[in-house]
């Protein structure tokens, strides 16, 4: 029986995190809601003496935390406004300006508009997209610029399971973009202070710090994200490799980051331990230290989680109070939420709890299955116990939202974690250094080739054979699943009850007969799918679980853009065998798919569906007989009119898919409505045919 006395924390946190996950649209509700539950808290608490063992305190408690978790979580979604149209806004920069390829990416906080030259307060944010130019490029963090009312709002996903951006950069408080041409915006104020631009400051001069000792190139890349948690500089080969390798946290800056910070700074305070008032010189040197490299690292997630966990332990150590670790991490996410409920919505905070929960939980029972008398492989044996503790408790969340599983985690965290905590500690020598070149370039040197040792481990590994198992896709549902299967299994083997353990058979044994079910179902769905990615053509032809991608050769070599746009949506339909056909390709005469696609320059037969497919090198031919098509894609921007296809073609319905600009997709829509010809604009969402 669970002792809950010990995690008062944790009775606190679950109905809490059900308010946030279910907050009602109407905050009144909940206001009214709470407001009930305080009156019926102070009644039960004047009648009755021992209000807390009483199950009706309990229950209005929950009723309090629930509601106060929704009605949180709805005013975090009104503190910051859904700009409407304006003139002019007044903002800051309050993110380090990202460089892209032809354009620099920017976070705005808004503070005020202007319509008919009247101005007014408000509070909002903007993801803007500015031109190059020579004013841009010297842009930072903490300028404040009078910008025009060029915004949109964010649109949804356009094509089938792809990446919500959209909802990501709302659980950030973002709801509009827009793109600032040079002529759009001027600089008000460059002199801008705070707390967080002086810890932007602070992360600008330690990186210049790497840069000036010699790290350059893609140890600079690791160097500036492990130990500073700056990512900008990696690029996607880097990130694929440390990815595959099951490598990819060790580049985020996490609790595995703050752990070692700590442990190197206890260890080197712990000549303060000898009086209480050394104790608490310690602690709050500490604390300070702490929260100065969560600063400085971006406030993360899971670095905000390390962060205030250590804190409670700091604070508890001088109380001489010692907490459960549980209770301990339930205060830190209960004391985070409050602050913002939307990081409940964020994949590092959820991984970065569950990851914990799994090495504070599973990692003894692992560890202790094996012993060894010899000190390296004990080191060894406790570095993989954490690691197959941590990909356990993570394991459905990563099959959720990455759809992959990197094989070989246990090799490469044993890498990387040991690699981790070198790297960091050459990086803090580094910077301690740096006022003595002759010490810092020497550190500087090792640190470079340690990193470069390191990189060359990842990118073996990365080599190795089926490194990376991909398609694994579940749904929420098969998530909760999985957890619960896991928790049932551990469950019954710690009290050696084999009826929990059958159950959690029993359990897996179903979610394997449907995963079946599904993997039949669409063994045998057909489907032809016109995606809508800017400025690309790319259209799918799915029979079972083989596929022909036919785009655009820079869309097909970009990986970047197909993991984003399409591969979520191969690893949902479980396919196996890709094959991709570039759409520039002189002369086009395939027969694919067992026979059951045939491409012929720019016409195309899958099954019975035919299709011909308009761009700009498209000439209109005189036929002595028109050609019977379902369907003409309008692509690539072409001019050709659909009045004059009809003199080629008999065709059902266009279609206009995004690598046409605005502007030509319109043009073919009026056309279409002129001439009563249906039309489907992928701008709504992709084109889908199921056969």
């Amino acid at each position: 029986m669970i002792n809950w006395k010990k995690y008062p924390f944790v009775k606190l946190l679950c109905p809490f995190v059900l308010g946030i996950m279910f907050s009602f649209e109407d905050c009144y509700y909940s206001i009214i809601t709470i407001i009930a539950a305080l009156v019926a808290l102070i009644i039960i608490s004047k009648t009755k003496k021992n209000v807390k063992n009483n199950f009706l305190f309990g229950i209005v408690l929950s009723m309090t935390l629930f509601t106060g978790g929704s009605l949180l979580s709805q005013m975090s979604l009104h503190d910051y406004t859904k700009l409407k149209d304006a003139d002019f806004y007044q903002c800051a920069i309050v993110e380090p300006v990202k460089e892209k390829k032809n354009s620099f990416q920017l976070t705005l906080l808004i503070n005020a508009k202007s319509i008919d030259s009247a101005w007014s307060l408000l509070k909002g944010k903007a993801l803007i997209y500015m031109e190059k130019d020579s004013l841009s490029s010297n842009l930072k963090f903490g300028d404040r610029l009078l910008i025009k009312g060029n915004l949109n709002f964010l649109e949804s996903p356009k094509n089938p399971q792809e990446f919500d951006y959209k909802k990501y950069l709302e659980n950030r408080s973002i709801y509009q973009q827009g793109y600032l041409a040079s002529d759009d915006w001027r600089l008000l104020d460059s002199k801008s202070k705070g707390l967080d631009v002086f810890a932007n400051d602070a992360r600008q001069f330690l990186l210049s710090s790497l840069k000036s000792n010699g790290i350059e190139g893609d140890q600079y890349a690791i160097a500036s994200a492990l130990i500073l948690g700056s990512k900008d500089e990696l690029d996607f080969e880097v990130k694929q490799a440390y990815a595959t390798a099951g490598a990819m946290h060790v580049l985020a800056v996490s609790g595995l980051h703050v752990g070692i910070i700590f442990l190197i700074l206890n260890t080197l305070l712990s000549i303060l331990d000898t009086s209480k008032k050394g104790r608490t010189v310690k602690a709050i040197i500490l604390l300070i230290a702490l929260w100065s490299y969560a600063l400085i690292t971006g406030l993360s997630p899971s670095v905000l989680r390390a962060a205030t966990m250590f804190s409670f332990v700091i604070i508890g150590t001088v109380l001489n109070r010692k907490s459960s670790i549980y209770n301990t991490l339930a205060a830190s996410a209960f004391f985070l939420l409050i602050i913002n409920p939307n990081l409940l919505f964020e994949v590092g905070f959820q991984l970065s709890y569950i990851a914990v929960l799994g090495i504070v939980y599973l990692q003894p029972l692992i560890y202790k299955r094996i012993y060894t008398r010899w000190w390296l492989l004990d080191k060894i044996w406790a570095i993989t116990a954490v690691s197959i503790a941590a990909q356990i408790a993570t394991l459905p969340l990563t099959l959720y939202y990455f759809n992959q599983f990197p094989v070989y985690f246990m090799l490469s965290n044993l890498l990387v974690i040991p690699s981790a905590i070198v790297i960091l500690s050459l990086g803090i020598l580094l910077f301690i250094t740096s006022p003595i070149p002759a010490v810092s370039e020497s550190v500087g040197w090792v640190l470079n080739k340690f990193i470069e040792g390191l990189n060359f481990g990842i990118k073996e590994i990365e080599l190795l054979p089926n490194s990376l198992i991909e398609g694994l896709s579940i749904s929420v549902l098969e998530c909760v699943a999985l957890y619960i299967i896991i928790l049932l299994f551990i469950h019954g083997l710690k009290v050696r009850k084999l009826k929990i353990v059958n159950y959690a058979f029993l359990l897996a044994l179903i979610f394997i007969i449907n995963d079946l079910m599904e993997d039949v179902a669409l063994a045998n769905s057909k489907s032809m799918i016109v995606y809508h990615i800017n400025k690309k053509q790319a259209i799918d032809f799915i029979d079972g679980t083989s596929n022909v991608l036919l785009a655009n050769s820079s869309l097909i070599k970009d990986k970047q853009k197909q993991n984003f746009h399409i591969k979520s949506n191969w690893s949902y339909l479980d396919l196996q065998n890709v094959q991709h056909i570039p759409t520039e390709a002189t002369k086009l005469d395939e027969t694919l798919l067992d026979s059951s696609l045939q491409l012929v320059d720019t016409y195309s037969k899958f099954h019975t569906v035919k299709m011909v497919r308009i761009d700009k090198k498209f000439a209109l031919q005189p036929l002595g007989k028109k050609i019977d098509v379902d369907y003409v894609l309008m692509s690539g921007n072409a001019k050709t009119k659909l009045k004059d296809l009809y003199k080629m073609f008999n065709f059902k319905s266009v279609i206009v898919d995004g690598s046409n600009s605005k502007w030509n997709r319109n043009r073919v829509e009026a056309e279409a409505e002129n001439l009563h010809i249906p039309i489907y604009n992928t701008e709504k969402g992709a084109f889908y045919l199921k056969l």
